[in-house]
């Protein structure tokens, strides 16, 4: 099986950078709405076995206009091992590049997570999703530092060094996890050409 693991639309936090964690932002009309339209456009000739959420709106809200895009809707299941990396009272702050740079030391010397309790968390995740949908494809829809620490965890060797070469997660991107022989390997990581097609076929629409 596999799981189409998808960071969430742009936000207006993401827009003014302040730290967004388990605090929440409304999606931005064009980088949020409308981009996770046009990834579901994009994904359309993919068939899905079940899409979920982690419970905060800005991701409940992109699996929304994803199927817009797809053009069928799904029962939304919402997963609260998909929420995002909790930073305490840095929530709603202006992002500081000097902690931002000391991720992996954790947050919880400001009331919130660690680095091992959101690995974990996000690994509880994609087992429990597999243990609901043995077979096929699923969409999962979750958050950039949540995503970054199941990608590590999988092959930290691989995250590590697409981070020092500068290669972060877009929203809307998407990574694809497969589970075949007992483990979980890496397909693609924050792949934006689904997007891409969309809204290349958006413009097509237009014209």
């Amino acid at each position: 099986m596999k799981i189409f693991l998808v960071r969430h639309g742009r936000t207006l936090f993401n827009q003014k950078k302040v730290w967004q964690g388990w605090c929440d932002a409304p999606l931005l009309q064009k980088e949020g709405v409308e981009l996770s339209r046009a990834l579901g456009l994009g994904l359309k000739e993919i068939p899905f076995e079940a899409v979920y959420s982690s419970p905060l709106k800005r991701a409940r809200d992109t699996a929304k206009y994803f199927m817009e895009g797809y053009g069928k809707e799904y029962p939304v299941q919402i997963l609260d091992d998909l929420m995002e990396m909790n930073f305490g009272t840095l929530e709603g702050d202006p992002i500081s590049e000097e902690l931002h740079e000391r991720f992996y030391e954790g947050y919880e010397r400001f009331g919130g997570d660690s680095v091992e309790s959101l690995t974990e968390r996000m690994i509880r995740a994609l087992e429990t999703i597999r243990t609901q949908n043995p077979q096929g494809n699923v969409l999962a829809v979750s958050h950039g530092w949540a995503i970054r620490c199941a990608l590590r965890h999988i092959d930290q060797k691989r995250l590590d060094d697409l981070y020092n070469r500068g290669f972060h997660s877009a929203n809307c991107s998407v990574s694809i996890l497969e589970y075949s022989d007992g483990k979980w390997t890496i397909q693609s990581v924050y792949d934006k050409s689904y997007t891409e097609k969309g809204l290349n076929l958006l413009k097509e629409d237009s014209k």
